[in-house]
């Protein structure tokens, strides 16, 4: 007769579920540091040679530093396409206003 759990927890969850949660924690916490913060922090710890990213220990996370890259590129990204958008209703609105 199969064992039913008595407790719950995250033990319950399978791998790819705590990794997905891992993985939202993570980025929530990096986005909490800001981008400015986690690329020096990055930059610093691919100078000493690291493979995990050490600055959120506090939140007991250890992301990989490719993870972080991949952060890193992501948030780029958005807040390159925010400076475009920002751009983009300043000229429309200089236009219109001329």
């Amino acid at each position: 007769m199969p064992e039913q759990a008595t407790h719950s927890g995250d033990a319950e969850l399978p791998v790819i579920v705590r990794r997905a949660q891992d993985d939202v924690r993570c980025r929530q916490a990096l986005a909490g540091l800001g981008y400015s913060l986690v690329r020096s922090a990055y930059a610093r710890h691919r100078q000493e040679d690291l493979d995990v990213f050490e600055d959120l220990g506090h939140e007991r996370l250890r992301p990989t530093l490719d993870f972080v890259r991949d952060w890193l590129k992501e948030e780029r990204r958005h807040i390159v396409a925010q400076v475009q958008w920002s751009f983009v209703a300043s000229m429309l609105a200089t236009i219109l206003a001329g």
